[in-house]
């Protein structure tokens, strides 16, 4: 969606480049953390009774939905969740 005026996206533009590379990674970093937070909670909200494991599983899902079929999101999904289950056995 382009909702922004030419010139307004132009000065945008203008305003991150201007900043080291280091400063842009920086706010790349800080805008992923926020969509991981949104997604947690919004997976959160819909199934306030899921585990630790399920919740990584979900948020695969939600960023990778798109890139596989339905049958091996529900593979990798399995796999991600016998994984941190296994891991937090060692945790604990």
């Amino acid at each position: 969606m382009k909702d922004t005026q030419p010139e307004i996206y132009q000065k945008q533009f203008e305003i991150i480049f201007q900043k080291s590379v280091i400063e842009r990674f920086a706010m790349i970093e800080q805008l992923q953390n926020t969509m991981r937070q949104l997604a947690e909670q919004r997976i959160k909200q819909t199934q306030p009774n899921i585990d630790s494991s399920g919740l990584v599983a979900e948020i695969f899902k939600t960023y990778y939905e798109a890139d596989f079929s339905p049958a091996e999101q529900i593979k990798i999904m399995e796999s991600i969740r016998e994984y941190h289950q296994q891991k937090q056995i060692y945790v604990d």
